[in-house]
C-alpha cells in the first residue's frame, strides 16, 4: 500500500481572500491559486483534474 503525504496547512488566511474573490486582481487570485493547487492532471480519459492541498 503506498501512502500519500498529505500538507498541513493553515486555511484561516485564506478565507477572507476568497470572501472577496470578485474583488480581487487576476495577480492576487493567480498568487491565492498557487497556495491552495497541489498539481493538475491533464489526460484523455479523465479530462482536467485539480487536486487541492487540503
Amino acid at each position: 500500500m503506498i501512502e500519500r503525504k498529505v500538507k498541513k496547512i493553515d486555511t484561516k488566511p485564506l478565507l477572507e481572500p476568497l470572501n472577496r474573490w470578485d474583488e480581487l486582481t487576476m495577480e492576487e487570485k493567480n498568487a491565492l491559486a498557487k497556495v491552495m493547487i497541489d498539481r493538475i492532471d491533464v489526460t484523455d480519459e479523465e479530462g482536467v483534474r485539480i487536486h487541492f492541498i487540503f
